[in-house]
């Protein structure tokens, strides 16, 4: 739905080996972000649980923990750990909105909801946490809700593609045909995610008795 850390310097730790780890607290983050982005998961834990033996403080460390967790499927560890973020003097919108995927992934719809909501008073203007709010609402029978969410996110982004689709569903539930395929066209000539889009579109011209 977003990236799924936050921006962090560049690795210069090309040479050093997954099995050695580094000493120094910019060295660890940066060896920890390069096998987070290979998606060698379980080297990034170590470094970033070596990174906060240094400093138990470091809330980008104990953010890109709780990835690796959530990654390697260790939701409550990944939850403690978006937690302690969101607890400390620094919170990150990105823990929260990471938080409020795992809460919606387990049913915790107002839990989720709750985590969302912080994600968007940490960043404003954090377009995918109006979509994940939209589909909360949704899921719950608020269409109209669901749809400001979505109108939201698309005033921040007009690129937020999934927001797009969602609000052309919704579209389609009301009857607005031509609305929703205008909508589906704009994904169409952006290419993005077309089997998708192609299914709602063909779902959407079956339902109008084309």
């Amino acid at each position: 739905m977003s990236e799924s850390t936050p921006e962090m310097q560049p690795s210069t730790a090309n040479d050093v080996s997954p099995h050695v780890l580094p000493d120094t607290l910019d060295e660890l983050l940066a060896l920890g972000q390069q096998w987070l982005d290979e998606q060698q998961y379980v080297e990034a834990q170590r470094a970033f649980e070596k990174a906060l033996a240094i400093e138990p403080a470091n809330v980008k460390a104990r953010h890109n923990l709780g990835y690796t967790l959530q990654c390697q499927g260790a939701v409550a560890d990944a939850m403690a750990a978006y937690g302690t973020v969101l607890h400390s003097s620094a919170p990150l919108a990105q823990s929260a909105f990471n938080l409020g995927e795992l809460l919606a992934g387990a049913g915790r719809d107002v839990e989720a909801q709750q985590a969302f909501e912080q994600a968007l008073m940490l960043d404003p203007g954090f377009a995918l946490a109006h979509v994940n709010l939209g589909a909360l609402q949704v899921r719950a029978g608020h269409l109209d809700e669901g749809r400001r969410c979505y109108e939201h996110a698309l005033k921040i982004d007009q690129s937020c593609h999934s927001a797009r689709l969602r609000l052309a569903n919704l579209m389609v539930r009301d009857g607005q045909w031509e609305e929703a395929l205008g909508e589906y066209r704009h994904l169409e000539e952006a290419g993005w995610n077309l089997g998708q889009v192609h299914y709602w579109r063909g779902a959407a011209l079956a339902a109008r008795g084309d």
